[in-house]
């Protein structure tokens, strides 16, 4: 039984993607890693205090308390603009190491950016490389390892592989198309009712001859 739930939950959290467009690399470049900073500094005495309680419940069960997921998902998408998915939100992020480090690296990592971007040659590098440089702070900032999608329509898991221009489903079409025909292919003997293929021209059972 636990072999199993776990292996639910693993693919639960396999399915699951964060959606980081231009909006999360501009918070991370401009107020979010500053900000952040700030609010986990005055909150950190009491995630030192918290921590046996935070260890004691995710223990029993299974994932963080609420209040501390709330507070992580608040730097996450309030801060930093990261979009996320409905539902087990927690898994898109690892909260104890957030709260106790997470947060410090990405402001260091900030402070290194706009100490790069100083320079006049790496502008360009980070206006080429946006995507790449946004996913890796983040995932350095919120131990993060799920899938990071760039587009919000691929968070959405929208596809048209399966769907034809129109919005109709090609094989539900082709398949309405052959019972059609084979209806149409399907005749009835007035002798003795027996049904028969439309190119037969004599009944196999009464041997009636078919118009």
């Amino acid at each position: 039984m636990s072999a199993t739930s776990s292996k639910t939950s693993l693919e639960t959290s396999d399915q699951r993607k964060v959606c980081l467009t231009s909006q999360t690399t501009w918070a991370f470049f401009t107020y979010a890693s500053y900000i952040s900073f700030f609010f986990n500094i005055v909150a950190y005495p009491a995630h030192v205090i918290l921590l046996p309680y935070y260890l004691i419940a995710i223990l029993a069960r299974g994932k963080p308390p609420q209040f501390l997921n709330k507070w992580v998902y608040f730097n996450s998408h309030g801060l930093f603009r990261a979009k996320h998915q409905e539902g087990e939100v927690w898994r898109d992020y690892w909260c104890l190491y957030y709260i106790y480090f997470g947060f410090i690296l990405n402001f260091v990592l900030w402070l290194l950016a706009i100490t790069l971007l100083s320079l006049i040659f790496t502008i360009f590098v980070f206006i080429e490389e946006w995507r790449i440089i946004t996913n890796v702070m983040y995932r350095l900032t919120f131990g993060s390892w799920i899938k990071i999608v760039n587009d919000p329509e691929e968070l959405q898991g929208t596809s048209t592989d399966d769907v034809t221009e129109g919005g109709t489903e090609p094989k539900v079409a082709d398949e309405e198309s052959e019972i059609k025909g084979k209806k149409k292919e399907v005749t009835v003997c007035p002798v003795c009712g027996v049904e028969i293929d439309s190119k037969t021209t004599y009944c196999p059972k009464c041997g009636s001859y078919i118009e």
